[in-house]
């Protein structure tokens, strides 16, 4: 099998897919990685094969609107015109890594398996094999078991479900930001459901995969059968890794501790955002640590 796996993001959004693209090689299936540009080193260094991706988005993390606007999660009036700001300059940028992934595409891909954020199931359909989406994190499948994540805490059970269709146009909002690449560059026409990354061109629900564990969802989970709840995908351990001799004293001291990480939307104010966490680990009794490595804007690497 020759898989085509393609995503787009910070740290977060690509190392999941290190780890299913080595998986997938020391299985002895063909494996081509397409990601970032700034990710080769991260991609190489476990020899998946890697085809780099316009990566011009990051800039607008610089930009204050934008930034400010992340701090509170796009909450309030600032913060919705910040998001349909932050979309509409993501546009042009984007549709540059879309063509970059149509460049990588081969005509003998088996499967096209993407980030559920990005409308690569445009470049399967025109392939004409299967798409497989994967989701990093809840909030794309409706489930009763909780609300949609976006959606302001509060609700009642009784309407978890109801609380995706809130959601579900923010999300496909995101492969409409494709449109114009799925026209003209790919020649496909416009089909009802194009814009949901978990439908198949017939309409039917294709394969989707959590690459996060059930365990940290409440139960009991009604996750529809064409979903596939798989856990984490972690890359395969260092060998000759040894942690700083802090980090190895903390570790050292006490029972094994939990970590608590916010990537790289840990916002302009690290610590103040560390503090919901940090005191309810304490007080069911976890021992606390604290990073003392921190990168520009606070955040932690």
């Amino acid at each position: 099998m020759k898989a085509l796996i393609i995503t787009h993001g910070t740290r977060g959004d690509v190392q999941p897919f290190v780890a299913l693209g080595d998986a997938l090689r020391r299985a002895g299936h063909e494996v081509l990685l397409a990601a970032p540009e700034e990710m080769a080193a991260l991609v190489e260094r476990y020899e998946v094969p890697f085809a780099p991706l316009n990566d011009g988005t990051k800039a607008l993390m610089d930009d204050p609107a934008i930034s400010a606007a992340i701090e509170t999660n796009y909450r309030g009036v600032r913060g919705k015109v910040a998001a349909v700001r932050a979309m509409r300059l993501s546009r042009p940028l984007m549709e540059k890594a879309f063509v970059d992934a149509t460049a990588a595409a081969d005509t003998d891909v088996d499967v096209v398996v993407h980030h559920s954020g990005l409308p690569m199931h445009y470049l399967a359909e025109r392939l004409g094999v299967p798409a497989v989406p994967v989701c990093l994190q809840p909030g794309w499948v409706p489930t009763s078991s909780f609300p949609a994540p976006q959606v302001p805490a509060g609700l009642p059970p009784r309407l978890n479900r109801l609380s995706y269709a809130l959601t579900g146009p923010a999300l496909r909002m995101l492969s409409r930001m494709g449109d114009r690449w799925r026209s003209e560059t790919l020649g496909l026409p416009r089909r009802r459901h194009q814009h949901d990354v978990t439908r198949r061109p017939d309409g039917e629900h294709t394969l989707v995969l959590q690459a996060f564990s059930p365990h940290v969802l409440p139960s009991p989970l009604d996750f529809p059968d064409w979903v596939r709840t798989t856990g984490f995908w972690f890359v395969p351990e260092t060998p000759d890794w040894t942690p700083p001799e802090e980090l190895s004293t903390f570790l050292d001291a006490g029972e094994r501790p939990v970590y608590i990480g916010f990537g790289s939307m840990s916002g302009t104010e690290p610590a103040r955002g560390g503090r919901p966490p940090r005191g309810r680990a304490g007080r069911a009794g976890h021992r606390l640590g604290r990073d003392r490595h921190r990168g520009s804007r606070g955040r932690a690497r």
